[in-house]
């Protein structure tokens, strides 16, 4: 099978911008092969895929692309044993690491969630997942968790790891659940982990869990925050991140409405964009609607 290959030599600082605008042009997935390089792939045609992506990135940096771009076809197998070649295991915090199967941390470790790079971003190197991933270390373990958007799986397989008792994946997109299942297969202790196709929607009416985990981009986190709020436990913890620091007070305000008090939160800069990234750490009210 073959597939088309965008690539980007842009400054390591641009790769936030990058992967969002790749994300916006509906990339199959992507990886940095060297610092300064980036390549995402599209199932073919592909068509005007440089106008669609230098669209995107003027959408998201509020100016034109400066730099090259190159668009090629490629076999499936040649990008993925490069990306899967190039991937390194991640410290998360004293005890977590996100590593590539075969790639043992090069550190005193107690976690390992093993994560295949292939069809998607989520190998826990995003600073968002990184975020969410802390608060889910320090508060764990939690009886249940549930990870809405669940793409690689990466957040739930770590609450397994972390010694959640009930752990559901989500996720609308059918390839993001199919790498999930593959990842599953990956971590021994994680044969249970409920994956589900679909939203919030999905689940049974009245089915609660203890921790809520989300890492959604902001239209979709605010439209989705009411339904997360009535899917976590009394006295619970919600997680949100994929929101730029302009959509903070938004949220915050919803999550107010809606009984969430604010218990932390993280701002990491991107350089690139004209904002930052920003996640916040909730706990639920003690008498859930």
């Amino acid at each position: 099978m073959s597939y088309v290959e965008l690539t980007v030599a842009a400054p390591v600082a641009a790769e936030e911008t990058v992967t969002a605008a790749l994300a916006a042009c509906e990339t199959l997935g992507g990886w940095v092969e060297k610092p300064g390089l980036f390549r995402g792939y599209f199932s073919p045609p592909a068509a005007n895929l440089t106008d669609r992506f230098r669209a995107a990135w003027c959408d998201l940096a509020g100016e034109p692309c400066p730099h090259p771009i190159v668009v090629r076809n490629r076999l499936a197998q040649d990008w993925l044993m490069a990306s899967r070649a190039a991937a390194k295991p991640i410290p998360i915090t004293r005890r977590l690491w996100v590593a590539p199967p075969g790639v043992v941390p090069d550190a005193a470790y107690s976690k390992v969630v093993w994560i295949q790079p292939g069809l998607g971003f989520g190998t826990g190197s995003h600073a968002t997942t990184q975020a969410l991933l802390r608060w889910l270390d320090h508060g764990s373990p939690f009886r249940s968790v549930l990870d809405v958007g669940t793409g690689s799986g990466v957040l739930a397989l770590a609450a397994v790891a972390l010694g959640a008792g009930r752990v559901v994946g989500l996720d609308i997109d059918p390839d993001a659940i199919v790498g999930a299942i593959d990842n599953r297969a990956r971590n021994a202790q994680a044969s249970e982990l409920m994956l589900v196709r679909g939203s919030t929607a999905s689940l049974r009416p009245g089915y609660r869990f203890e921790c809520v985990l989300a890492n959604l981009d902001g239209p979709t986190l605010a439209k989705e925050l009411p339904h997360i709020v009535g899917l976590c436990s009394a006295r619970g913890r919600v997680g949100v991140a994929g929101l730029m620091l302009s959509e903070r007070e938004r949220l915050i305000d919803a999550a107010r409405q809606l009984g969430l008090a604010l218990l932390d939160q993280r701002e990491d800069p991107d350089p690139t964009f004209k904002d930052v990234w920003w996640s916040g750490w909730f706990a639920a009210p003690e008498n859930p609607v």
